[in-house]
């Protein structure tokens, strides 16, 4: 019920009210983007449902902590672009809005050979590091081989420095509103790794090492052969060349792109470090029970990214042309669809003790408390994202920059507090990211509805 909800909501993009005919062209782009998603997103997330079960009922529940630790601390490469690939979105879609296509093959090219820079960079620096790195510490894995452990780490964190620089591709694809491209080749690789580890299965093979190498190696891939599709077969003429790198611009990406590092920053010490928190303030194990509670969840979360994806680069566009009533509409819209999803969550976590049985087996004793603390998180970031994508998209972000930075600040010590002073365990972490979640939930319905209506002054404006 919910669900046919959802997709008739997104359907009324299409009956709505427009006049204009480039508000006509962006919404049913929109919807394009949102129903190709939606159907990609559906396979991908019923991949995952089969995919997981096989990997946590072979990996016990220490090593899959471990590992879901390990991976938290893998996102973090993707924060020492220092916001380019952002600022390309941004810039990009500028553009390309107004047809400037040489100027849209400078910022792609100019970004592609920094982040390759960089990308060479951490790998040269991983490997000087390798031999004094003790991950077993690092990880508080002390039960796991550490030869294993090294080794493990040694292959995440290069094809993730792969990864860091090949997937600027999707900022590529979100800047020219066909969102949709990311979701088909992410599906393509979630099929890839769902046929290796059923033969892993089949062959008696799956660890700790082939289940990480496998994971990190496709995802290296993956924005790679997108990258090679998109440029030798698409019509857009964007193809990077060397003639077209010009380090003038590059203030002009970071200018923008440096706030959006700043907010990345602090966003990922509120999100990914959840795994690692719970590690170090509690146990390995205890991070399982979070993992997979956040798992149920980020299927409601990525059946809202479907809709809201495309709709940030689509707010730039339109703020571009002065399309204002558009985008109020648009933000009413998400509302909507919103608040459908929040009754939704309220439903999983009414039955999410049976599901979980169903889904895991008898290892899927998850805590209610922490499924219904997992929710509220996972409810409070769609809500600010229903503004702050629009914020994002044309710029105005010094005070989420400030914001988020405050959360962050607050996170780690309000985590400790809560998890061992008060002895809240695993739960306490997760209601310190709720409490930081909370300040940036007040403050962005207030810059979205001042900007919108022209009153936004000072720092609300910049």
């Amino acid at each position: 019920m919910i669900l046919t909800n959802l997709i008739t909501t997104i359907k009324t993009y299409l009956k709505g009210n427009d006049t204009d005919q480039g508000d006509k062209s962006r919404t049913k782009m929109i919807v394009k983007n949102s129903l190709i998603s939606f159907i990609a997103k559906g396979l991908n997330m019923a991949i995952s449902i089969i995919t997981l079960p096989i990997v946590y009922n072979y990996l016990d529940k220490y090593q899959y902590g471990v590992y879901a630790t390990l991976t938290s601390i893998i996102v973090w490469i993707d924060l020492f672009d220092f916001g380019i690939a952002q600022g390309l979105r941004n810039r990009l879609t500028e553009a390309y809005t107004h047809g400037k296509i040489e100027l849209s093959r400078i910022y792609i090219s100019t970004s592609y050979f920094i982040l390759s820079l960089i990308s060479v960079s951490f790998i040269i620096i991983y490997l000087l590091l390798f031999k004094v790195l003790n991950w077993s510490a690092i990880l508080n894995a002390k039960e796991i081989d550490l030869n294993e452990l090294n080794l493990l780490a040694l292959i995440v964190f290069s094809t993730f420095a792969i990864r860091f620089a090949a997937s600027i591709i999707n900022k590529i694809f979100y800047a020219l509103q066909r969102s949709y491209w990311v979701d088909i080749s992410g599906l393509l690789g979630k099929i890839v790794f769902l046929i290796i580890i059923i033969y892993l299965k089949y062959s008696s093979n799956i660890t700790l090492l082939n289940v990480g190498a496998v994971q990190s190696s496709i995802s290296a891939l993956t924005p790679l052969i997108a990258s090679l599709v998109f440029f030798m077969f698409s019509k857009y003429k964007l193809v990077p060349k060397i003639k077209y790198i010009d380090f003038k611009y590059i203030p002009d990406i970071l200018s923008l792109g440096l706030k959006f590092f700043f907010i990345q920053l602090s966003l990922l010490v509120i999100n990914s470090s959840n795994n690692i928190l719970i590690s170090q303030f509690v146990d390995p194990s205890s991070v399982a029970y979070y993992s997979l509670a956040f798992s149920l969840f980020s299927y409601f979360t990525l059946a809202y990214t479907i809709v809201i994806t495309p709709l940030w680069s689509a707010y730039t566009e339109a703020w571009q042309l002065g399309r204002i009533e558009w985008i109020k509409k648009t933000i009413k819209k998400i509302r909507q669809i919103y608040f459908l999803m929040l009754i939704g969550a309220v439903l999983v976590v009414i039955i999410s003790p049976f599901f979980f049985k169903f889904w895991i087996g008898e290892k899927g004793d998850v805590p209610l408390q922490m499924t219904f603390c997992v929710a509220i998180m996972v409810l409070l970031d769609m809500w600010i994202r229903i503004y702050d994508f629009f914020i994002n998209g044309i710029g105005k972000i010094r005070l989420q920059t400030i914001i988020t930075v405050c959360m962050a600040l607050i996170n780690i010590p309000l985590a400790y507090l809560l998890s061992v002073v008060l002895n809240l365990g695993a739960i306490g972490v997760v209601l310190a990211t709720i409490v930081a979640y909370s300040i940036s939930a007040i403050f962005s319905p207030i810059q979205a509805y001042r900007l919108l209506n022209d009153t936004a002054k000072g720092v609300w404006n910049k």
